[in-house]
């Protein structure tokens, strides 16, 4: 019997004892519970066809430069890439219990870089389609292209193949997933969720089964989030892992902490909002996450930079940033970053940009950027990111990579 069937088998039998489980909580309001995928969260549709078939979509435009992302290239090399995308969500009530989703993306793309101009080509893309089936008021059953993404996109933020099972109570909720990622090594997961919620509180812990071409791995991960009063929040995360891979065993530990403390009561309403994250040598995260965050305003960010984007692995970041949020239509955000081995390697780091280490520096450099977002009306949206990556003492090459990037939005 092959691994991923013993997982399904696994799977039917926790979702028929899970659906036997009494539940004499009242009415559950679905959006308070933080589970990585519910029916009831999915991007809204709010065009209606009729009772039972409704949509929305969105059109935008964008253009992204990229500096120097190769230091040992011996070049000033660059891309620019051009999009204009077309996308559709659709939902369809098949009956009371019964409901279908898909989420398309048209798009339509250039690209030029310092050696060559790319041809423009067009492509489809399924982003989501799945069907779910309401057990109980509570219990919800979902199967086909999923988004996993949790609260903090620490563990996932992803879409996947298979078939997922969520349970919510009043103040807590649980999910269990067997999943195949495509982009990832042909990986297969089997998830297991719970969570404990209050109204300013979230505390859960995921275990994670990941089988691979290149490794068998069991995933641990923790997680709190907390609002403690008005100007100040907080959230956590602490993950381990261990198995198998090709290169020996594996094993690791890493965490990421990040707070946010309003200033005072001003009319820019500013915050700080500092973090920070360590991942060990033999320490990786799910291959699943994206590592986005959201701090109020309206677009989001990388944790880790808006140009450097590293793994988690054998690195250490410190992060401060200073945010400006006026008012719900316009929110800036100014953050800077420093990496650092956590134990010095000539390992090249998995990051954005490309370059060869030396091993005699564990000091991999710094990074300050800029995002934002203006939103002048709830159809139309404008986002914008500019930022400069300074390559520290390990790297050998110890050039500046530059990123630009904006998009504008309109929805309908």
């Amino acid at each position: 019997m092959t691994y991923s069937k013993k997982m399904q088998l696994i799977f039917g039998a926790f979702v028929i004892w899970a659906y036997g489980m009494d539940c004499t909580y009242a009415a559950i309001k679905p959006a308070r519970s933080p589970l990585s995928f519910d029916l009831t969260t999915r991007k809204k549709t709010k065009i209606i066809i009729n009772n039972y078939m409704s949509f929305s979509g969105n059109v935008s435009a964008s253009y992204l430069s990229e500096i120097n992302l190769k230091l040992d290239d011996q070049k000033n090399d660059y891309s620019n890439q051009y999009k204009t995308i077309l996308e559709v969500v659709g939902r369809a009530r098949v009956s009371e219990n019964f409901t279908a989703f898909a989420h398309l993306e048209f798009s339509f793309k250039g690209k030029e870089t310092h050696i060559k101009m790319y041809d423009m080509i067009s492509d489809v893309r399924i982003k989501e389609a799945f069907v779910a089936y309401k057990l109980t008021n509570d219990a919800t059953v979902s199967l086909g292209h999923l988004r996993l993404s949790d609260k903090n996109k620490w563990v996932a933020d992803k879409a996947v193949d298979g078939i997922h099972f969520s349970r919510r109570f009043q103040n807590s909720g649980f999910e269990i997933a067997i999943v195949n990622d495509d982009d990832h090594n042909d990986g297969t997961y089997a998830l297991a969720h719970y969570t404990h919620f209050q109204k300013k509180h979230t505390i859960g812990v995921y275990a994670i089964a990941e089988r691979s071409k290149s490794a068998s791995l069991g995933h641990l991960v923790g997680y709190i989030n907390n609002q403690k009063n008005a100007r100040f929040t907080y959230t956590a995360n602490v993950g381990g892992i261990l198995g198998n891979a090709i290169v020996g065993k594996q094993n690791g530990f890493g965490f990421d902490f990040r707070a946010t403390q309003k200033i005072t009561q001003h009319a820019l309403n500013p915050q700080i909002t500092f973090g920070f994250a360590m991942g060990s040598i033999g320490f990786r995260q799910t291959g699943l996450q994206s590592n986005k965050t959201n701090d109020g305003g309206q677009t989001l960010c990388n944790r880790y930079g808006f140009v450097y984007q590293p793994d988690l692995t054998n690195l250490a970041v410190a992060s401060a940033g200073l945010a400006l949020r006026p008012n719900r239509k316009f929110s800036v955000d100014l953050n800077t970053y420093l990496y650092v081995q956590v134990s010095k390697q000539a390992t090249t780091p998995s990051a954005r940009l490309s370059g060869s280490t030396t091993g005699n520096s564990s000091y991999l450099g710094a990074e300050v950027s800029l995002i934002g977002a203006w939103r002048p009306t709830k159809k139309m949206k404008v986002e914008f990111g500019a930022g400069v990556f300074q390559a520290g003492s390990a790297y050998q090459n110890k050039n500046s990579t530059k990123r630009f990037y904006i998009r504008a939005t309109r929805y309908f």
